[in-house]
């Protein structure tokens, strides 16, 4: 593995902008704001543009994927199996019951109201205001 470089961190004398203040003149903070904004932006854009970091990328990706093959084997030969198709049967018999239809309908409120929400804060915030105010049903109430 390769040796790492321990991170530099230099701080540049602010004493020419502290005299600024002190005679009167004022220090832009929105700009500095934007400089720091600016400067974070790129250094995070450097770290993932990293070729370690896109080693480790490039290895979740190929993990992931190994992963889901073996995962799609295994179940496949499962389903194959007397026991496995048993349990299909099953599964197939409880996702038509009663039980398993109140379910969904109850989580597919809940995801509507949840994405109606999601909604008005979206709107809300790109009013710039407050989100309104809704007399709506609470989630616990559906």
């Amino acid at each position: 593995m390769k040796e790492q470089e321990p991170i530099k961190i230099e701080i540049e004398d602010v004493t020419a902008e502290e005299e600024k203040v002190a005679s009167g003149d004022t220090i832009n903070i929105e700009e500095e704001l934007k400089k720091f904004g600016q400067q974070l932006a790129d250094t995070i854009q450097s770290a993932l543009n990293s070729e370690e970091v896109k080693k480790v990328q490039n290895d979740m990706q190929e993990g992931m994927k190994k992963f889901a093959d073996e995962m799609g084997k295994a179940l496949n030969n499962v389903k194959e199996t007397g026991p496995g198709q048993k349990v299909t049967e099953t599964v197939n018999e409880i996702d038509s019951s009663e039980v398993a239809q109140s379910f969904k309908k109850s989580v597919s409120q809940g995801l509507r109201w949840l994405s109606q929400e999601f909604g008005k804060l979206s709107d809300a915030i790109d009013s710039e205001g407050p989100p309104a105010e809704d007399n709506s049903k609470d989630i616990t109430e559906l």
